[in-house]
């Protein structure tokens, strides 16, 4: 059984040692074909994290991104890379683990936007396959969390890397309220799966960007925000059409464990037990 989104996971403290290889090779089994299919049927076409299209566009408020070469790191099946060059301009490239998923989001590229959007594999070493300062803004969305330690340090030095300078870094990501352990209400909610969300808090996560070179850093607290997307999730699922199509294809039970799972979640986000967050930084000129 695959619970859905961020209750696939692995409590920190129970994970064994595993390399950078092996670690990705178990997400690359979690999300399955079908699995990317039920995640559609809660967050839309092409998307997998909360917030759709309202939450992209609140997250690059502020930012011209006309013209500009933007990195969508952790790409899933393209829904931030097609929406960012259709309605804001911007060449993207993004970068996946997951080879069927490349396959799938270069395959479905809008005919119009092929010029404007290419997919790479990432491969275990998690370096990215581009040169020095290649990009005006990297991106990720809910793909951070999932990092081991070492996967995050080598990500964060690539990140400064492939930055141009002044460029900008674009996250948004889950904590914790405690450093290296989450809240016994978010382990109670946990169906240990094999995809680990590694637990970080907003003064660790300020001072790893810091470490890596990132100056003026900026948090905002969207829990609230989020509790009222997954709470929108819910209603999604509990729409006739989308229950009836989600029912028969993968069945009543596997159902009901996602409705539990994003309730879940929603009230931990509004409780303080799990937090999200947007965080920006820049990379030095």
């Amino acid at each position: 059984m695959v619970a859905p989104y961020f209750l696939v996971i692995f409590i920190l403290f129970n994970v064994p040692a595993i390399t950078s290889l092996e670690h990705m090779q178990s997400l690359n089994k979690t999300y399955t074909s079908d699995y990317c299919q039920q995640l559609e049927l809660a967050y839309g076409d092409k998307m997998m994290s909360e917030g759709g299209e309202e939450e992209i566009e609140l997250l690059v408020d502020g930012l011209d991104l006309t013209g500009k070469q933007v990195l969508d790191f952790g790409s899933g099946l393209g829904g931030v890379a097609h929406y960012l060059a259709l309605h804001h301009d911007a060449e993207m490239t993004g970068v996946e683990i997951n080879p069927d998923m490349i396959e799938q989001t270069n395959a479905q590229r809008l005919p119009h936007l092929e010029n404007k959007i290419s997919f790479v594999l990432l491969k275990s070493d998690n370096k990215l396959p581009f040169p020095d300062n290649s990009f005006d803004v990297v991106f990720s969305k809910g793909v951070i969390v999932h990092l081991t330690p070492e996967q995050r340090r080598i990500t964060f030095q690539e990140f400064y890397r492939v930055l141009k300078a002044d460029g900008t870094l674009l996250i948004h990501d889950c904590l914790s309220p405690t450093k290296d352990c989450w809240n016994p209400e978010i382990q109670a909610l946990i169906e240990t799966e094999s995809l680990p969300l590694f637990a970080h808090t907003r003064e660790s996560y300020v001072e790893e960007l810091k470490s890596h070179g990132f100056m003026d850093i900026a948090y905002v607290d969207r829990s609230v925000e989020y509790a009222g997307y997954n709470h929108d999730i819910i209603s999604r699922l509990q729409s006739p059409a989308i229950k009836e199509k989600f029912v028969g294809k993968f069945g009543q039970a596997l159902y009901e464990d996602h409705v539990t799972g994003y309730r879940g979640i929603r009230d931990a986000l509004r409780s303080g037990d799990f937090l999200s967050a947007c965080i920006t930084a820049k990379k030095n000129l």
